[in-house]
C-alpha cells in the first residue's frame, strides 16, 4: 500500500457514510480492509501513525484548544485521528495552516475519533481470527517485523507542508494574531449584541439575554445579562462559592448549569466551547473574572457577590 491508498481508503468510507457517523465509517474501513492482503493492513497502520505523528504539533494543538478541544495529552490524539478522517486536503491544510479548521462545521468535543486508531488492529484481528493455525503464526511473525519501507516515508514526508512550529502549545486568551479565522468564529456574536455589549441597555431586546439563577447556602439570587460565551464565562467564573448555576433562555429552555464551580450540563456543543475558552484561565487563577453588567432580578439595589460587581442598569 501507498500513502495515496491509504487515504484513498478514507475517502471511501466518507463518501459511503455520508452522514458522518463515526462508528459506522470505522466500520467501512475495517471491511475495506480485510479484503487486502495482511501486508498492506499493516502498511495502513503504520501510514496512520506517521500522520498522526507529523500532526503532533503545538500550533495544531493551540488551534484545537482555541476551537474548544479539551486541553489533555488523550484529547489531542483523538483530534490528530479526527483530523486524519477529514481527509487528506483538510488534513494538508490544517497542517499548513491551523487557522483553516475554522471552516469545519465540527467544534470542540466533536472533533475526536478515537475509534479510527483501532481500524487497522480490529481488521488484522479478523484475518488472525478466520486463519488456520499455521498462516495465523505467520501473520503474527508479520506484526513484529513490518515496517514502512525508505522510500514510502521520504515520500509521506516530503509531501507535508513544511512551516516553522509555535514555540508554546498555551494558547493566549486574545489568539486573534495566530488565528484570526477561528477567532471571528469563536467570538462571533450579532450587530445587535456586539452594539449592546458597548452601551447597556435596560431594555434589553428579549432573545439576547440569558436569565441566571444562583444557589447558594439554601437562597437564591436571579440575574439577567447580555448571552455572550464571555459574559457567561465570567459570571460563573466569579461565582466560586455557588452551589449550583442554572442559566436559561427567555423562553425558559436550559442553556447550561454548574455543580460548584465547574459547568454540569450544556446542550449546546458549540456554545460550550466558546463558553470554556473564557473560563479555563478564570477556573485555572490564570485571569481575573471581569466585571459582568447585570439587572438584579430579586432587588433593584447594586448587589456584590464574590469578586464580582453586579450593578444594575436602568
Amino acid at each position: 500500500m501507498n500513502k495515496e491508498e491509504f487515504w484513498n481508503t478514507i475517502e471511501a468510507a466518507r463518501q459511503a457514510v455520508p452522514d458522518g457517523s463515526q462508528s459506522l465509517i470505522a466500520e467501512q474501513i475495517v471491511r475495506d480492509l480485510v479484503q487486502k492482503p495482511p501486508e498492506d493492513i499493516l502498511d495502513w497502520n503504520l501510514y496512520f501513525y506517521e500522520y498522526r505523528d507529523a500532526a503532533c504539533r503545538n500550533d495544531l494543538r493551540a488551534a484545537g484548544t482555541a476551537l474548544g478541544v479539551p486541553p489533555n495529552s488523550d484529547a489531542f490524539l483523538d483530534f490528530r485521528a479526527w483530523l486524519i478522517a477529514q481527509g487528506k486536503e483538510t488534513y494538508m491544510a490544517a497542517i499548513g495552516n491551523p487557522d483553516t479548521l475554522a471552516e469545519r462545521p465540527t467544534i470542540g468535543a466533536d472533533m475526536s475519533f478515537e475509534e479510527l486508531a483501532n481500524c487497522a488492529v480490529d481488521a488484522y484481528a479478523e484475518l488472525l481470527s478466520a486463519a488456520p493455525e499455521q498462516e495465523a503464526c505467520s501473520l503474527y511473525d508479520k506484526l513484529d517485523h513490518h515496517q514502512l519501507g525508505d522510500q514510502a516515508l521520504a515520500e509521506l514526508r516530503s509531501e507535508l507542508p513544511q512551516r516553522q512550529d509555535m514555540a508554546d502549545a498555551r494558547l493566549p486568551l486574545d489568539y486573534s494574531t495566530q488565528f484570526p479565522k477561528i477567532w471571528a468564529r469563536m467570538t462571533s456574536r450579532s450587530p445587535e449584541i456586539s452594539a449592546l455589549e458597548e452601551k447597556f441597555d435596560y431594555f434589553i431586546p428579549l432573545r439576547d439575554v440569558v436569565y441566571a439563577a444562583v444557589y447558594r447556602d439554601s437562597s437564591c439570587m436571579e440575574y439577567r445579562f447580555l448571552d455572550t460565551p464571555r459574559n457567561i464565562a465570567n459570571f460563573i467564573g466569579s461565582q466560586p462559592a455557588a452551589d449550583q448555576i442554572v442559566l436559561t433562555d427567555t423562553l425558559d429552555r436550559l442553556v447550561l448549569d454548574t455543580r460548584g464551580y465547574f459547568i454540569h450540563t450544556c446542550p449546546d456543543q458549540e456554545m460550550l466551547a466558546k463558553v470554556m475558552h473564557f473560563l479555563l484561565p478564570i477556573q485555572h487563577g490564570e485571569v481575573p473574572p471581569e466585571p459582568v453588567p447585570c439587572e438584579c432580578l430579586n432587588k433593584r439595589q447594586e448587589e456584590t457577590h464574590g469578586d464580582m460587581t453586579i450593578t444594575p442598569t436602568y
